[in-house]
């Protein structure tokens, strides 16, 4: 099962590669990782605020702007983030995501 496109493969691999070269940083650099860590936490509060401005939870003042692209644009920056972090940490997340969906599956099936 292929759930992740050769092309986004490269684009991540890329991308992790100029991020590592612009910051001077060793690959598997712990400091590194923390940054991917909390900026992944950062993206996870900005689709929280979109989420919560979508049903009105949200100040007026804080709202910029609502709709499907900017949720969709939040829930692609968390993945990206994601994808980064495993590039980073050297995980293959293909692997991952097929382990964990199996594990789901069994566990739903239990249900």
């Amino acid at each position: 099962m292929t759930l992740l496109s050769d092309t986004l493969k490269a684009w991540v691999t890329k991308q992790e590669s100029v991020i590592w070269q612009t910051q001077k940083k060793e690959r598997g650099d712990a400091s590194h990782l923390l940054a991917y860590t909390v900026k992944l936490g950062e993206e996870v509060g900005e689709l929280a605020e979109q989420v919560l401005a979508r049903f009105g939870y949200q100040r007026k003042s804080k709202i910029m702007a609502v709709g499907d692209d900017e949720l969709a644009d939040e829930c692609a920056d968390v993945i990206i983030v994601s994808l980064f972090l495993a590039e980073a940490a050297g995980i293959d997340i293909e692997k991952a995501l097929i382990r964990k969906m199996e594990k789901l599956e069994v566990r739903n099936r239990e249900k």
